[in-house]
């Protein structure tokens, strides 16, 4: 079974969407939001150790090369590339790949609400309540886009958590310029 990617190489499927909407990204596909919600129902927020964030920054060249196997191999998975990923995982100090995506998902959550400009951080949530708002009152969109990305930002809405561990923010933030290198 290929493995999914989303921890490490997508943001966390679940909060790009975030960034996505705070760039005005073009909308997703019916597929790609399907996949978003299963993920977003099975997101997992746990508490970022140093040791986690350090690990998952030293992973992430082995499985961007790992990553783009996978895509060359398109529908004919390697199961030896799910034995890497393992492998890398518990090098990197985590107990399995399933960890380390975990990991990747926290930050990439935590990520999605820190501002670039001054490094404070707000709750993912309260970015998207406010992007609706803009959204809804910018009469410069076109009737039929700002229908589109007011369902998008409703449906992101619907399936953003609350943070649950504040102290997140702050493992976070002490690997911000490698964490930031790493997702660009």
């Amino acid at each position: 079974m290929q493995r999914m990617k989303t921890g490490f190489r997508n943001l966390g499927v679940l909060f790009a969407i975030v960034l996505a909407v705070a760039a005005s990204a073009p909308l997703a596909s019916a597929q790609q939001s399907t996949n978003e919600q299963a993920e977003a129902e099975n997101f997992e927020q746990v508490q970022l150790t140093d040791a986690q964030v350090k690990g998952y920054i030293a992973a992430a060249p082995k499985l961007t090369e790992l990553f783009d196997r996978m895509d060359r191999a398109e529908n004919n998975p390697d199961p030896k590339l799910d034995a890497e990923l393992e492998t890398t995982a518990k090098k990197h100090g985590f107990k399995s790949y399933d960890e380390l995506e975990t990991v990747g998902s926290n930050i990439s959550f935590v990520l999605s609400g820190i501002n670039e400009e001054d490094g404070s951080f707000r709750e993912p949530l309260e970015i998207l309540q406010e992007e609706l708002a803009a959204v809804e009152s910018d009469a410069s969109i076109a009737a039929e886009e700002k229908q589109q990305l007011v369902a998008s930002i409703k449906e992101s809405i619907s399936l953003t958590p609350k943070l649950k561990f504040p102290d997140n923010v702050t493992a976070v933030k002490a690997y911000l310029k490698e964490l930031t290198e790493l997702f660009q």
